[in-house]
């Protein structure tokens, strides 16, 4: 240590000598950073919105915030089956009317006590337009406690029969010899298994269904599935007493104040790690690995922009430099006029799932956005607004 410090007092001692000596340097001081407001934003927000104010959270859903919380502990389908490349419709629950196959009978759970959950699916990736696809589907819901879980288990089990039965099909029991407590049914027509499993006070639901009849497999990939959803729930205590929603942290690190908000609804906000936002991803595979290169480890979606965190800021101007894309690499399109560490991708050609054609990147010390719109000179506009609202959010650390 002293080594070092001997060290800096002479580097400092020569550094006073030189500028100590001969004439000043010449030249026009210059800033380090452009000044955001000659740039063109159109009419997006450029200014943080302070959403950490004391009742925030009288404000918002907070079984919703729950749902979001639990979607970094569901799996994805293709850490069941890396053939499941495709990700899609992933849903917060938040009632027993947007429990996967119970829309059309919603009633016949209302008293099970569910709290919350998290839904996700995948299918397998298939060449050209092929119509059937192996899908399996994955939702996770929170009880107030282990006995609700167990017993709607049973619950949701005889009303998914009796609802099967009702419109003509002929469930058949499927059990499961590692996991007794598993209550499970297959359908012959639609090549479906569907099973409910109780795991202190969550239950594991997991449908499984594959273009031609293949029961075995598709138990397989359930018990799959149970194996691994198993222990990671172990990692999220449950919530169990409804008033600790209310403590929830929101938003602790100040992500959405960074996100362009076009509309000043942080309502509609999410905020999630990695495995919540690769749930929420087309390309899921392609998304972990472009994610885990760049160090990620928090991201932020307000409408057509996803903000990212990565380790540091080499890490988020490469990602730019090399346009680094969670899905399909587009082709390169004309980036945003004077918008420091940009660039922009066409994807109609590449990636037909994308939710706009063109995709915009931006980086701002280590965070990365990703705006879009069907627009070109819109998404260049947006990914100025979004490089001027991280310029003016620098005062929260």
């Amino acid at each position: 240590m002293r080594r070092a410090g001997g060290l800096w007092l002479i580097g400092l001692a020569a550094a006073l000598t030189v500028t100590g000596c001969g004439p000043a340097p010449r030249g026009t001081a210059k800033p380090g950073e452009i000044d955001v407001r000659t740039l063109d934003v159109g009419g997006y927000p450029t200014a943080p919105i302070d959403i950490h104010i004391d009742d925030a959270t009288s404000a918002i859903d907070l079984r919703g915030l729950a749902a979001l919380k639990l979607s970094d502990y569901v799996l994805t389908a293709y850490e069941i089956d890396p053939r499941l490349a495709t990700g899609g419709d992933p849903q917060t629950i938040t009632g027993t009317d947007k429990l996967p196959g119970f829309e059309s009978n919603p009633d016949a759970t209302d008293q099970s006590g569910l709290m919350f959950g998290f839904s996700t699916s995948g299918t397998a990736t298939l060449p050209g337009d092929a119509p059937d696809s192996t899908r399996l589907t994955i939702t996770v819901l929170q009880f107030g406690s282990a006995d609700q879980a167990s017993q709607a288990v049973g619950q949701f089990y005889t009303s998914d029969v009796t609802d099967q039965v009702t419109q003509g099909q002929l469930p058949q029991t499927v059990t499961s010899a590692k996991y007794r407590g598993a209550q499970g049914y297959w359908l012959d027509n639609t090549h479906t298994i569907r099973t409910y499993l109780a795991q202190d006070a969550y239950v594991i639901l997991i449908e499984a269904e594959s273009p031609t009849i293949d029961r075995a497999g598709l138990t397989t990939m359930t018990e799959k599935g149970f194996d691994l959803q198993v222990p990671r729930l172990a990692q999220h205590p449950a919530i169990t007493d409804p008033h600790a929603l209310a403590s929830l942290p929101w938003d602790p690190d100040h992500m959405l104040s960074r996100t362009l908000n076009p509309h000043g609804d942080h309502l509609a906000a999410q905020v999630s790690g990695l495995r919540g936002t690769l749930n929420s991803a087309a390309h899921p595979a392609i998304a972990e690995q472009a994610f885990t290169g760049m160090g990620a480890d928090e991201f932020a979606r307000i409408e057509h922009t996803l903000v990212v965190r990565t380790a540091d800021a080499a890490a988020a101007h490469k990602a730019v430099s090399e346009r680094v894309l969670p899905g399909p690499a587009g082709a390169p399109a004309d980036p945003p006029p004077l918008v420091p560490n940009s660039a922009c991708v066409d994807n109609s050609n590449s990636d037909p799932a994308a939710p706009t054609r063109f995709t915009c990147l931006v980086a701002y010390r280590r965070y990365l956005a990703y705006v879009g719109s069907d627009e070109l000179p819109d998404a260049h506009q947006r990914a100025a607004a979004q490089y001027a609202l991280f310029a003016n959010s620098q005062w929260e650390q």
